[in-house]
């Protein structure tokens, strides 16, 4: 099945997750796939493969969506773009 994907920052510099339409968050593991998030902790099966700009999905996940965490992320993110210059 198709669905729609965003690449936003991760925690760490230079890191990045893919939010999926229906907030839950991949990490890639391989060059052209992404594992849930809670893949350790749920034993999560979902999976997600990328050809060209199109992800598909594969299994379904175990555990309930991460909308608060999607929301932590997107208020990190914006306070580490605003955040004021260092004064010497």
């Amino acid at each position: 099945m198709d669905i729609a994907v965003q690449r936003v920052p991760g925690k760490r510099a230079g890191s990045f997750v893919y939010v999926t339409e229906d907030n839950y968050i991949f990490h890639l593991y391989k060059e052209r796939a992404l594992r849930c998030r809670k893949h350790k902790h749920y034993a999560c099966l979902a999976r997600l493969t990328m050809f060209g700009e199109r992800f598909f999905i594969k299994s379904h996940h175990s555990h309930a969506n991460e909308e608060n965490e999607i929301e932590r992320i997107a208020v990190e993110n914006s306070a580490s773009t605003f955040s004021p210059a260092k004064t010497l």
